[in-house]
């Protein structure tokens, strides 16, 4: 009986360190899962950051790009404008030309 409850002790002795053991290997798992965890939150943080840096990027390319084309537009008009005064320099010129 003494033998009989002395390996009963060792074992739950031994099934006791098991366990231990197994508790810190989980407890271990469960740390890394939650840095995991929170390098992912910080990974999706940045990609939703520099999402809103594209679409602020595009949204300003566009504005400018709309800008270039209505000046554009107005140097088109500034050069009809130059060529019609021309056109009515050079009547001006020729008209003036005649009554001398």
């Amino acid at each position: 009986i003494d033998s009989l409850l002395g390996n009963l002790a060792r074992r739950t002795q031994e099934v006791t360190q098991q366990m231990q053991g197994s508790l810190l290997v989980s407890n271990t798992s469960v740390a890394r899962i939650q840095q995991a965890r929170d390098s992912f939150d910080k990974i999706r943080g940045s990609v939703d950051s520099i999402r809103d840096q594209n679409t602020q990027i595009a949204t300003a390319a566009e504005e400018q790009h709309q800008v270039a084309e209505e000046i554009n537009r107005h140097i088109a008009q500034i050069h009809a404008d130059a060529q019609l005064v021309e056109g009515f320099a050079h009547s001006a010129q020729t008209g003036s030309g005649r009554l001398t």
